[in-house]
């Protein structure tokens, strides 16, 4: 953190999986995000890379480049809202399944608002959608529409002085990659009884 610019970046060195029938031996990787803040409005970059083999020494490639800005809105001294765009260019190239390169280019747009109810308690909730561009390009240099990618969640926070509970639903598909995450195949129905099956603990010291 310097002034009004934050940065992070993570280097992986190397992983391995093995789930007993496939096997992925990740090579480096890198994970880079740098923000500039202007008032109420952010300003973001992000850049991923990832490639690794598997046991019959297939290839696996992703790169991820997004640019962003989002904004903040105070409606009172118990409500905000934000809006964020991003521009997201990802291409990755798949040995594993022969899909070869594929070329993903979509703006998401995402609404968010977050209510304080009680001292104690916080509820938040969100819609996205990819707007204006939503396209992807197969090996073969065809381009379509992706699938749907409506995307919602509802969250809460649970506040215990310096310790703090959040949970969250939404109906996001398994995956981050586009085609994981859409909704099309009705797999992204908001699921009531996986209630706070996402669970993240923060206590400040």
């Amino acid at each position: 953190v310097s002034g009004n610019v934050e940065a992070f970046l993570n280097y992986g060195l190397g992983n391995n999986a093995d789930d007993g029938t496939n096997e992925f031996k990740g090579k480096t990787s890198m994970d880079l995000g740098v923000t500039y803040n202007q008032g109420e409005v952010d300003y973001m970059v992000r850049y991923r890379a990832i490639e690794g083999d598997n046991a019959a020494d297939n290839t696996y490639k992703l790169q991820q480049t997004h640019i962003g800005v989002a904004k903040m809105y105070k409606l009172n001294d118990k409500a905000n809202a934000w809006a964020s765009a991003w521009y997201k260019m990802d291409t990755s190239d798949d040995e594993f399944t022969a899909a070869g390169e594929t070329k993903n280019t979509y703006l998401p747009v995402t609404i968010a608002m977050e209510v304080q109810a009680k001292d104690w308690l916080m509820f938040r909730g969100s819609v996205g959608q990819n707007v204006l561009v939503n396209e992807t390009e197969d090996n073969a240099g065809k381009k379509k529409t992706m699938n749907d990618t409506t995307l919602v969640a509802a969250g809460a926070s649970l506040v215990f002085g310096d310790l703090t509970i959040d949970g969250m639903i939404g109906n996001n598909n398994t995956g981050t990659t586009p085609t994981a995450a859409d909704t099309s195949a009705g797999a992204g129905t908001l699921r009531t009884d996986s209630l706070m099956s996402r669970v993240g603990v923060t206590y400040k010291f």
